[in-house]
């Protein structure tokens, strides 16, 4: 087995299961919105195109940035733990923007929800090949034993 494989199948362990669990919640989510909306005025000021283009578009991209910087991380520190402490600093920006969204402060209209996705593509881009690069499997297997 090659590195690039070894990392493909760590990184999609990850994203799988936390994009299914994610859509599914939030598919709980717009029916819960659908069902207590007063007037389908209700439901597409908060079910929004921007909204639902962030959360289509957006959100695997965004797991996919943190999965990979955490791969990053964890392949140049000396144990687990110190790998998911820091780890956990790079959600730090992506909660910033959940809740300026969240409390109204930051509105996405669905141009800018895509401009977003497509940086967001690009930097999930590099932040792969990054942790490609710097991924050392024997490293981490004769380091953290």
């Amino acid at each position: 087995m090659q590195t690039w494989e070894l990392l493909a199948g760590k990184m999609l362990a990850a994203l799988i299961p936390s994009m299914v669990l994610t859509w599914a919640c939030g598919g709980l989510y717009i029916t819960s919105v659908w069902l207590s909306a007063r007037s389908p005025r209700v439901f597409a000021a908060v079910v929004s195109p921007g909204w639902l283009t962030v959360f289509l578009a957006c959100t695997p991209l965004l797991a996919l940035i943190a999965i990979a910087v955490m791969v990053a991380v964890s392949s140049r520190v000396n144990d687990p733990r110190t790998a998911q402490q820091f780890s956990a600093w790079v959600v730090v920006p992506f909660l910033g923007v959940f809740f300026g969204q969240l409390t109204g402060v930051l509105v996405l209209s669905p141009l800018v929800a895509l401009v977003a996705a497509g940086v967001l593509a690009l930097v999930a881009g590099l932040a792969v090949w990054g942790a490609s690069r710097i991924f050392q499997r024997e490293v981490i297997l004769t380091r953290w034993t």
